[in-house]
């Protein structure tokens, strides 16, 4: 993804950012293709994402959390089939609802795990 200047993001996105999201702090902003832009932000002294379509529509949200609030089937999987999980997260989408997943190292990439929000396994892919 690209680094962009808040210059360059059209108002309506920066208006949605600020209303669903009043309290983030330090928002920088990034393209990750075409058409999408993703605030970067911190809420509650947490890292977070929300990717946006530039007309302004929400797609998701990524929330980095504590080990204490993933569902306890994900950890016990995670357990059994990694050695070094480097990140947490709930995301939020219009298409998916809550999910969480977690970056976890596989020799020399990180593999995204990702669960349904009760902690059952759904997939795991290469990370981004």
């Amino acid at each position: 993804a690209q680094a962009i200047s808040e210059q360059y993001i059209p108002e309506i996105v920066k208006k949605k950012v600020a209303e669903m999201y009043p309290e983030a702090k330090g928002v920088y902003w990034k393209q990750p293709m075409p058409g999408f832009l993703d605030a970067y932000f911190t809420l509650n002294k947490r890292k977070c994402n929300a990717t946006y379509q530039v007309s302004g529509a929400w797609v998701s949200t990524e929330f980095e959390v504590p080990v204490e609030e993933f569902p306890d089937s994900a950890k016990q999987y995670l357990a059994a089939h990694t050695t070094k999980v480097t990140r947490y997260y709930r995301s939020e989408s219009k298409a998916k609802g809550v999910q969480y997943a977690a970056d976890a190292k596989e020799g020399n990439s990180v593999m995204q795990f990702i669960f349904t929000k009760e902690g059952g396994y759904l997939m795991k892919g290469p990370r981004d």
